[in-house]
């Protein structure tokens, strides 16, 4: 009896001597981990930067002096494709798609009249994102803690309201009233620039997209032969500038910084739906040992992706599929937002310098031979590190654009619309 007593407390002792050591050992994880993520944050924060989440709309603007008020009031009365008396067909929708990509030129009578229609109907949410634009810049009324900022139901919806505006400008130059069309312009870029500090996958699904209407818009725009100085001037202040890398880098460190107050027990943990999770004790339990490691190895991740950011697409994509290894293959997405990232700059920046280029005409009633040296740092195609290709023709004019796409770019421009990469500039007269 004795030796089976003795033996049971024998054995009691090496449980518990092993739970102790797995419990120093867990604790040794834990302290690792936070010591690890903390190194890593401050190399995060060295090589990435972060800032601190704010409140947007700050409380000193009022409700109906707040720019994202009238654009969410102008986005929520969009009826393009949600009037109940006139539902919108499929065909319709081509329509509006067609007019804001190729321009009224390529529709029909019975096609412009339809389209006409449609854009009659959404007047009164046109003129709420119009006065929007012209308040002072804030943000939507939510906070990053609180999921998702705007709440639009519909993604598309912003979208729409951007195309009806590309799609009335277009109808504008068609009729010479250019100042009207330069003013829609402006309206797409306040448009666009009221997501650029949304959640990344708001930004990229309508920022974004948004901004690439702006874009291409101001390309038809640029190669009308009646532009004056002013108008080039409202051109070059109404560019958009949504910068990818900034806003995933923003988000990746508010992600760091939250779920690190998670770790701490300062937030609850919040699910994919922006709902509350309760984890299962063993997730608690992991949670509390290995959470610091785990974000530790995720942020190291984030910092490598934007790294990425920062280079040309074709070497910043190896880049990080090189640091992310394996791991690599659960973020393609992101690997395309940088991507997409780029080939936006390389509109935008192609933008004025095409822009600067027609200045240049204007003062000087012809086009320099080559691009300037002032001009050449921003006449790259930031996918493949290339110039941009730039000529001027017998008759004055010139053309600036991105050529011989590589192989390895061809899927992220296939990913989305990204196949306008040129600037036609017609033959210029002296303006003084």
């Amino acid at each position: 009896m004795m030796t089976l007593r003795r033996a049971a407390s024998i054995a009691l002792r090496g449980v518990l001597l092993l739970a102790a050591l797995a419990l120093a050992a867990g604790l040794g994880v834990r302290i690792y981990g936070m010591y690890r993520f903390s190194e890593v944050a401050k190399q995060f924060e060295r090589d990435a930067g972060s800032l601190i989440p704010a409140q947007y709309a700050p409380p000193d603007v009022p409700m109906l002096e707040n720019a994202a008020t009238w654009f969410r009031r102008g986005i929520d009365a969009m009826v393009v494709f949600r009037d109940p008396d006139h539902p919108i067909s499929s065909h319709e929708v081509d329509l509006l798609a067609t007019c804001e990509d190729e321009g009224p030129s390529a529709l029909d009578a019975q096609a412009r009249a339809l389209v006409e229609e449609v854009l009659n109907r959404n007047r009164p949410a046109l003129a709420l994102i119009e006065r929007g634009a012209t308040r002072p810049r804030s943000r939507w009324s939510f906070s990053y803690r609180e999921g998702s900022h705007t709440e639009i139901p519909n993604l598309r919806a912003a979208v729409d309201a951007a195309r009806a505006l590309a799609c009335d400008a277009r109808l504008a130059l068609e009729r010479d009233q250019l100042d009207a069309a330069i003013a829609r312009f402006e309206q797409i870029a306040a448009l666009a620039r009221s997501h650029e500090h949304e959640p990344i996958l708001w930004m990229q699904m309508i920022g974004a997209a948004i901004e690439r209407m702006q874009l291409f818009l101001g390309r038809d725009l640029l190669s009308r032969g009646d532009l004056e100085l002013n108008h080039l001037d409202r051109l070059e202040r109404g560019i958009c500038v949504i910068d990818v890398e900034e806003q995933t880098r923003r988000a990746f460190a508010l992600e760091a910084a939250t779920l690190n107050e998670v770790l701490r027990g300062e937030l609850p943990p919040i699910d994919a739906n922006h709902k509350t999770y309760t984890p299962h004790w063993s997730e608690r339990v992991e949670l509390y040992f290995d959470g610091h490691l785990q974000r530790a190895a995720l942020l190291e991740e984030r910092g490598a992706l934007v790294a990425a950011m920062r280079r040309p697409w074709i070497e910043g994509a190896a880049e990080a599929r090189a640091a992310l290894g394996s791991r690599g293959v659960a973020v393609p997405n992101l690997l395309d937002i940088a991507g997409r990232s780029q080939a936006s700059r390389t509109l935008r920046e192609g933008f004025r310098t095409a822009l600067a280029l027609r200045r240049e005409g204007l003062l000087a009633g012809r086009y320099p031979a080559s691009i300037p040296e002032n001009l050449q740092g921003n006449a790259i195609d930031r996918l493949t590190a290339r110039p941009l290709a730039y000529a001027v023709r017998p008759d004055g004019s010139a053309r600036l654009e991105r050529v011989d796409d590589p192989e390895e770019t061809k899927e992220i421009l296939s990913s989305t619309r990204f196949d306008g990469f040129y600037w036609e500039l017609p033959a210029p007269e002296v303006r003084r």
